[in-house]
């Protein structure tokens, strides 16, 4: 059972980092594209997201594109990992 609570902390800090640094990117990005993303909002999971689909007839970036689809994913498996871990934890 602790090699399983292990394993489910490592899946989510490296999710949970991943879903962090690739919203940072993607802030500046937005900025540097000339799109004015509010910062007090950025931490909102698919703010920027949503912000990203709808100028994105603007930028066309295929790369960009799947950071996008990876960050959504990786914020799904936080999420998941989290409640996972939660649920872990609580039945000791």
């Amino acid at each position: 059972m602790r090699a399983m609570v292990i394993a489910v902390i490592l899946l989510f800090s490296l999710s949970a980092s991943f879903a962090i640094g690739s919203n940072i990117f993607l802030f500046f990005f937005l900025r540097k594209k000339g799109l004015r993303p509010v910062f007090g909002l950025s931490g909102i999971p698919g703010y920027l997201d949503l912000m990203y689909a709808r100028s994105r007839h603007l930028i066309q970036s295929r790369s960009l594109d799947i950071l996008v689809s990876a960050k959504i994913a990786s914020t799904v498996l936080a999420f998941v990992s989290g409640v996972t871990l939660a649920f872990l934890i609580g039945n000791r």
